[in-house]
């Protein structure tokens, strides 16, 4: 499935928050948000461009024709 950064990284921080509220100081390591966000060179979240959501993670280009070049040449299927 293809949608835009905002909607991923709005996803994806529900998902970072549930994981901090899972968190249990005995058993190690905290969440870390870089793991669930897509960020920018410089360390903000990216505020453009697109994601390929598919079985093993997700894959971000600046425009969907590129997603769906990288979609056709690895037959990665995006989720339904």
């Amino acid at each position: 499935m293809i949608m835009t950064v905002r909607q991923y990284n709005s996803q994806q921080m529900v998902k970072y928050q549930e994981a901090c509220q899972r968190w249990e100081p005995l058993k190690g390591g905290f969440p870390c948000v870089s793991m669930y966000l897509f960020y920018t060179n410089r360390g903000n979240e990216r505020q453009s461009g697109y994601i390929l959501v598919y079985d093993r993670g997700a894959r971000w280009a600046r425009t969907k024709k590129e997603l769906m070049k990288y979609n056709s040449i690895t037959g990665e299927e995006g989720k339904k």
